[in-house]
């Protein structure tokens, strides 16, 4: 049996032809868009009916400081109860003792949901 390779698009000026330049691309995006994006991980899903394996992107972000939270910052996500670049996380980690033991939790942010519907 003979396969052919299925047929692959550019994307934007630039040929992608391995996951390490696919990778890099996706970082130099992602990266310039928000500040607490991370970086990425590329997985290979097998797919037995078009004899391929398919790249699936995993994304990974990071919980900055209460500080970085604000207007004019853009965040892929925002912890829970941040008002004015100060959460409630860091109120009880301040005050208990146990506090550091809590682990955030974040929400989408608005902004960015609109720009990656985009």
């Amino acid at each position: 049996m003979e396969i052919e390779p299925i047929p692959f698009s550019p994307i934007g000026d630039i040929l992608v032809t391995t996951t390490e330049l696919l990778g890099m691309k996706i970082n130099d995006i992602f990266a310039s868009v928000f500040k607490d994006y991370y970086g990425c991980r590329l997985g290979l899903n097998y797919r037995p009916e078009r004899y391929a394996y398919l790249v699936v992107p995993e994304l990974i972000f990071q919980v900055l400081p209460d500080q970085m939270y604000n207007e004019d910052q853009r965040t892929a996500f925002v912890p829970l109860g941040t008002v004015n670049g100060n959460s409630m996380l860091n109120r009880i980690q301040r005050i208990s003792q146990k506090g550091s033991s809590i682990a955030p939790k974040v929400e989408m942010n608005p902004k960015a949901q609109e720009l990656l519907e985009d």
